[in-house]
């Protein structure tokens, strides 16, 4: 989708402008399964994973990939520690797992990332 075209660029204001002046679906998956939200984190964009959770109502924090990863995998995984608080502050489930029942948790745990333990605990 446009939306995720300009996520995955890190492209702040094009993003801004989207959520504002359109439709955008923001739950729009592309052929992997990823939605707008899922790169954000992935790319480490906070700021536009914050303008996808609070400009808009309608994310669905929760929304899985290919993997059955969420968005909290993802982040857990590369340990943005800063992406964790956000997504668990707008009801991101710590306990979802991936399609082989992988948690965050369990992510973070494998990817020796404490700070992110810290905060699922």
């Amino acid at each position: 989708s446009p939306l995720s075209l300009v996520v995955r660029r890190g492209d702040t204001e094009r993003v801004k402008l989207l959520l504002q002046e359109s439709d955008a679906d923001l739950n729009a998956v592309d052929t992997c399964g990823n939605t707008p939200l899922t790169y954000a984190v992935q790319h480490d964009c906070l700021d536009i994973v914050l303008q996808l959770l609070l400009l808009r109502g309608g994310v669905n924090v929760n929304a899985k990939d290919d993997c059955g990863r969420t968005p909290l995998i993802w982040a857990a995984q590369c340990g943005r520690v800063d992406a964790v608080e956000m997504l668990l502050n707008h009801g991101a489930d710590a306990n979802m797992g991936d399609r082989y029942s992988q948690t965050p948790l369990w992510w973070a745990t494998m990817a020796n990332e404490e700070e992110v333990v810290k905060r699922l605990i």
